[in-house]
């Protein structure tokens, strides 16, 4: 139950439920780029080199969400209306909780780095952001081009994960089949930067990073 709880609560924080009780189908954020799921994560904690200290902290955080998460199910078993403004809240509450951890707790170049492994793990949707758009100063052509993959590829994504579903071995080979299209993707929309954004981009994104998620 437990591990169930801390795989949900990253999809949760970033509204992956709300989309599952709304009335029509709408994109689905892939968690692995939600601050909080990044935060707690071994692999990024090793990369960022986080102290026990800070892992304390984490630890203590990422349990308050998983007890709020629990609440939540059970205030809004049975009612869909309830359960999206629940989730939406505790969304919010996540976020931020996230939010200030990293401009509190970490040290400056912990946090350059976080975020630079937040817009590699974030695909194509990376480029929706609003430091990213600044950064690379994107025309509204390269913008609607990039939406334009970005929806192309969820639409693929989401596909592989439906026909995937309930078979845990098929949704591993369906998750690499994802890591792969979405490393393609995002080689094409850099290769479609003009110097000065290319420049800018491998300021922001930094050394390559290999997300490895593994059950708690």
């Amino acid at each position: 139950m437990r591990r169930f709880l801390r795989a949900l609560t990253a999809a949760v924080v970033v509204l992956v439920i709300p989309s599952l009780f709304a009335q029509r189908p709408q994109p689905q954020p892939n968690f692995r780029d939600n601050p909080m799921f990044l935060l707690t994560n071994k692999s990024v904690q090793e990369e960022l080199k986080i102290t026990d200290a800070q892992a304390a902290k984490l630890t203590k955080l990422r349990e308050e969400r998983e007890a709020h998460m629990k609440k939540a199910f059970e205030e809004a078993k049975g009612d869909r209306e309830k359960a999206q403004e629940l989730f939406k809240k505790f969304a919010e509450e996540g976020n931020k909780a996230a939010a200030d951890y990293i401009k509190s707790d970490l040290k400056p170049e912990q946090a350059k780095r976080f975020h630079q492994i937040e817009i590699q793990v974030g695909g194509l949707r990376a480029f929706d952001r609003d430091d990213v758009k600044k950064a690379l100063k994107l025309t509204d052509k390269q913008a609607e081009e990039l939406k334009k993959a970005a929806g192309e590829l969820q639409t693929d994504v989401q596909k592989l994960r439906q026909d995937a579903r309930g078979d845990r071995e098929k949704m591993a080979a369906a998750q690499k089949k994802i890591d792969e299209m979405t490393a393609k993707a995002m080689e094409k929309a850099a290769e479609g930067l003009n110097a000065d954004q290319k420049t800018a981009w491998k300021e922001l994104v930094g050394e390559k990073f290999e997300l490895k998620v593994t059950p708690r």
